[in-house]
């Protein structure tokens, strides 16, 4: 449900592009969430969600099942199709698992490289500066290696 909401308000378009309402600075989903968040509570009516365990936990687990190399060429895939936010969760599911340095290596760069593409289709200042602040932490990482 939360999901859902998130993903199909819509704001109008002349708002979009108004000069004092378009989305410079934050962005319509954050206001979304924090809406959502104040009506809705902690809760989000999943029962799985009550006492979850740790993301990292449950990205491990998957990318066991599937392989790790699948994992990491599906990520690869997925941003040859220019699905770098979804991409972006397939290398947070090969990080869950060992790497070896090269590996490691490898899925920093292409981390810098998704997070440089959802930049660079931001609009808001503040999304912009996330991705890109991330991008930077992930490239020096890379050198340093």
């Amino acid at each position: 449900m939360y999901e859902d909401i998130l993903q199909n308000v819509q704001v109008p378009e002349d708002m979009l592009y108004s000069e004092f309402l378009s989305p410079r600075y934050g962005s319509p989903s954050f206001v979304v969430h924090g809406i959502l968040r104040q009506y809705t509570g902690w809760y989000d009516g999943n029962p799985s969600n009550l006492f979850p365990p740790k993301k990292r936990e449950v990205d491990a687990e998957v990318a066991m099942l599937a392989g790790k190399k699948q994992v990491m060429a599906r990520a690869r895939k997925l941003k040859e199709k220019g699905r770098e936010s979804i991409a972006l969760h397939f290398v947070d599911l090969a990080f869950a698992v060992p790497l070896d340095a090269e590996e490691k290596w490898q899925m920093h760069l292409l981390r810098a490289d998704l997070l440089d593409a959802l930049g660079h289709k931001a609009k808001s200042f503040i999304s912009k500066n996330i991705y890109y602040a991330a991008r930077d932490r992930e490239r020096n990482f890379s050198e340093e290696s």
